[in-house]
């Protein structure tokens, strides 16, 4: 039953509709649908096109039309607000790049009712923060505290504290991975190769098509380590991929540069796999070797990334982050031996999961703990890949 739901749910993301198949499903099958459709939050793309291919089965899944209805309105709201600050900032003649949600939103499926975002997620230089919250608290914007200080989040992370408005929460980065990080990303990168594009009627910029994809393969892999987002993320990298050519000898280059080439090959990996998506075999062995595919699908695969639960525990949450990070580094030590030694490099983590203090001795000893499991367990897989 797993895989029968698994094909129903991404084929009716890319747009195609089996009447028989819907036709068919038992009462159980349907509420696990159902809910496997909300749950991978997929049910404004998934409802939507059932409406696009006028489905015979549309009544079998009135239920996901009140969310439906609730993310188009909330998402209406979000452009608002969005425009607003875009305004604001373009006035000040400052460059500001949207992605992740709000950029799909708009810009990849073209329609505010597929995709549900969270916050509104914008890059800019950094030299700019100050006079960027200095807008952003002008346009009513307040504070939301988190578990890290507004000056811990400026002097080590990639990002500012979260600011909130109706609902309404909008994330400025400066960068798109921590200051102290295993990878050699470089951010400038981003700032030499971006391009001019209308957004919400503005001009802003975009990122360069192949170090978005890369970013955003790495987002899936490293950065969330495949968790209950992922599903939604892979699609987004489909959609993202039927809309713009990409050159892969350029994305091949620069996820080699950056140290990212094994997130990258996995991410696409999983795209290909899921969504029959536009990329050759060649470009994937080119990323990743078939070993190191085996050794993240041991960790995780298909009925996995459908059938996640949203994890609670942050026993569970660091394991399988710390794993799937080890598994994917090209130098595995250099990557412990950061983690162990500055508390720079996953403050935010051990603040969010355990509720220490970013600067404290503990973010040493949770790491030097997870390390103790993940490393026998990542030599176990070898000798099983083996």
């Amino acid at each position: 039953m797993e895989h029968k739901i698994i094909k129903i749910i991404t084929e009716v993301c890319c747009g195609l509709v089996d009447d028989d198949l819907l036709s068919e499903l038992k009462d159980e099958e349907l509420d696990i649908l159902i809910e496997r459709v909300k749950s991978l939050n997929v049910y404004g793309i998934f409802y939507k096109n059932l409406l696009k291919n006028k489905s015979k089965n549309i009544e079998l899944f009135t239920s996901l039309k009140a969310e439906f209805d609730r993310f188009k309105a909330f998402n209406e709201l979000q452009n608002i607000i969005t425009k607003q600050l875009i305004t604001e900032v373009s006035k000040e003649k400052i460059d500001m790049i949207p992605f992740k949600g709000i950029y799909f939103t708009n810009l990849i499926y073209d329609d505010l009712s597929p995709r549900n975002m969270g916050d509104v997620d914008f890059l800019i230089n950094k030299e700019n923060l100050e006079r960027v919250e200095k807008i952003i608290k002008k346009l009513g914007f307040k504070y939301k505290r988190e578990k890290c200080t507004k000056e811990w989040f400026d002097e080590n992370y990639y990002r500012s504290c979260l600011y909130i408005k109706s609902g309404v929460e909008i994330e400025i980065h400066w960068n798109l991975f921590p200051n102290e990080n295993p990878l050699s990303f470089d951010i400038q990168d981003v700032w030499k190769y971006n391009e001019k594009i209308d957004f919400l009627g503005i001009q802003t910029r975009d990122f360069d098509r192949e170090i978005h994809l890369i970013y955003l393969c790495a987002h899936i892999s490293y950065c969330h380590f495949f968790n209950h987002n992922s599903f939604k993320r892979l699609l987004d990298i489909h959609y993202f991929l039927e809309k713009f050519k990409i050159n892969w000898n350029k994305v091949k280059a620069l996820s080699i540069k950056y140290g990212m080439e094994k997130f990258v090959g996995i991410t696409l990996h999983f795209t290909r796999n899921f969504f029959k998506s536009k990329i050759e075999n060649e470009v994937i062995k080119q990323l990743i070797d078939n070993k190191t595919i085996h050794l993240f699908k041991q960790i995780i695969d298909k009925v996995k990334i459908v059938f996640a639960e949203i994890e609670s525990d942050p026993d569970k949450i660091m394991y399988m982050q710390r794993l799937i990070q080890f598994i994917g580094m090209n130098n595995k030590w250099d990557y412990v031996e950061l983690l162990i030694s500055n508390k720079a490099a996953s403050g935010k983590w051990i603040a969010s999961l355990y509720g220490e203090e970013p600067t404290s001795q503990a973010v040493i000893d949770k790491n030097i703990e997870y390390f103790q499991k993940i490393i026998p367990q990542y030599l176990s897989l070898v000798g099983e890949t083996t």
